[in-house]
């Protein structure tokens, strides 16, 4: 019988894991994690913060969010698996986050109602994203596994959530990862040190 769901990624390499594995009732997520944490010298299984429903309702999502909000796009680069959206911190103190798309559309919605679905690697949406290098974004947010990023310039970049493998995910160099699994839901590791909520 398939049962088990395991959300998890090892810390202090790039082995993570956050996609929806099903795996018979007999092994335990855990066990799984090890074995992956015993593949890569040195590092730790760590289970995620928060995931499912529980992500909307937990405030540390949305101040997560809002740390993007007023920052510029850094940079930004296109690759066959994924788009990667670069947001760097006012100094060398402050976390740069991360957008890493993975889904194959991007939606391009501007003020006067034009734009539309795109594939990711498409000369749209690099001449889009082109348009707002260095400009900065003015809200993020999330709604049933589609993020947005909307830009002070007036484009918004919409992602939907892919129901055979994630989406996209947010990412920074203080531990803060969140995914967006098959389906729709969001998987969430804190960076290191956030209380939790009350």
């Amino acid at each position: 019988m398939l049962s088990h769901i395991s959300n998890w990624f090892v810390e202090g390499s790039l082995l993570r894991h956050a996609d929806r594995v099903e795996h018979d009732e007999n092994t335990s997520a855990f066990i799984l994690a090890t074995r992956a944490a015993a593949a890569v010298s040195g590092a730790s299984v760590r289970e995620s913060d928060s995931q499912g429903a529980a992500v909307y309702a937990d405030r540390r999502v949305r101040e997560q969010l809002d740390t993007i909000a007023g920052r510029r796009l850094s940079q930004f680069s296109v690759g066959v698996g994924s788009t990667t959206l670069a947001f760097w911190g006012a100094s060398i103190s402050e976390a740069s986050r991360e957008v890493i798309i993975e889904q194959p559309t991007i939606v391009l919605a501007y003020p006067d109602g034009s734009g539309g679905p795109h594939a990711r690697d498409s000369g749209a949406v690099v001449l889009a994203l082109l348009s707002v290098l260095d400009q900065r974004v003015s809200a993020v947010t999330l709604t049933g596994g589609q993020l947005s990023v909307s830009f002070e310039a007036g484009l918004t970049i919409r992602v939907e959530p892919v129901q055979h493998y994630e989406s996209w995910q947010i990412n920074s160099d203080d531990g803060l990862l969140i995914v967006c699994t098959p389906g729709g839901d969001l998987v969430v590791w804190y960076p290191t040190g956030t209380a939790d909520p009350i």
